[in-house]
């Protein structure tokens, strides 16, 4: 590894299938872990590339590491006590508010030695991002998909779409499925039941690709739409 690459412990690369490690990192696990976490789709718990999150959590869904039960991270490293994993800083958020972090979260920058745990919105959006991202598990995902779904079908219309998604099934008009948007890392957008035959609002997503999964008894079905 060379020029800034060669500074980091580690990097994931999900589009190449790949995460590299440096070998004097690799004493404590928590590294592997963090970078497994980036493969399936985690950002950092101090993320800001969509701005700061603030220590009250009024913004987390759309700031710092876009989950509400990571809190707000002033990045971590090398204000926590290695001896007590106690986090040392005075940082305020721009509030005015102390940070009071997770110094334990394996997607923070806390000491090794500390980082143990990730938290459950983290677990459910890695298994979310496993089950409907990644690439060399599209046939197995694809053969489970086909013994569970039987007769069950839907189309989307139109796709892409711009505003509300139109929904319909080869079930009776009267039937109630529950629904989940999903985006390209994984995270559940929006849930809720809907009927047959019936229209989605969707003005408030960015433009981009989602998944449109449908949940009927023990079927399930999920299709791809692109939102214009």
């Amino acid at each position: 590894m060379t020029g800034v690459v060669s500074e980091l412990c580690g990097y994931a690369h999900e589009i190449k299938d790949r995460i590299v490690l440096r070998n004097s990192c690799c004493e404590n696990y928590s590294t592997l872990a963090h970078e497994l976490g980036h493969y399936f789709s985690l950002l950092h718990t101090h993320e800001t590339v969509f701005g700061l999150e603030y220590v009250n959590g009024t913004n987390c869904e759309n700031r710092g590491d876009l989950l509400c039960d990571t809190p707000a991270d002033p990045n971590l490293n090398n204000i926590v006590n290695s001896n007590n994993c106690q986090y040392v800083g005075q940082q305020l958020d721009p509030l005015g508010y102390y940070y009071s972090p997770d110094e334990r979260n394996i997607m923070s920058y806390s000491h090794p030695d500390c980082r143990d745990r990730f938290s459950i919105d983290q677990i459910i959006q890695m298994k979310n991002f496993f089950n409907y991202n990644s690439k060399n598990l599209h046939c197995i995902i694809d053969t489970e998909l086909s013994l569970l779904i039987n007769n069950l079908d839907f189309i989307l219309f139109p796709n892409p779409v711009q505003s509300n998604i139109g929904f319909a099934s080869n079930l009776p008009n009267e039937t109630v499925f529950d629904l989940s948007i999903i985006d390209v890392f994984g995270k559940i957008i929006l849930k809720k039941e809907i009927k047959n035959f019936s229209y989605v609002d969707i003005n408030s997503l960015s433009i981009g690709t989602y998944f449109f999964q449908i949940k009927y008894n023990q079927q399930v079905v999920t299709k791809k739409f692109i939102k214009a």
